[in-house]
């Protein structure tokens, strides 16, 4: 939950499968949050995707894991 103190920060909700598909991508993603003031929420299915819990824990955020889409809502 967004506190008092997070109040006017944009949101980012990541969703993830956990496939690494892009590694050479994630010293660029990991400094566009430190940057634009974003607090991001990870979404992982079926899988625990360590860079999406270090960007979402240093932005204020957290990762919510579920075993299928089906869990979702």
């Amino acid at each position: 939950m967004i506190g008092e103190s997070d109040a006017g920060r944009s949101l980012v909700i990541v969703f993830s499968d956990g496939l690494d598909t892009a590694s050479f991508l994630a010293d660029a993603v990991s400094i566009r949050p430190k940057r634009s003031d974003v607090v991001v929420y990870g979404v992982s299915v079926g899988a625990r995707v360590r860079f999406l819990r270090d960007l979402s824990a240093f932005t204020g955020g957290t990762v919510f894991d579920v075993d299928s889409t089906k869990d979702l809502s």
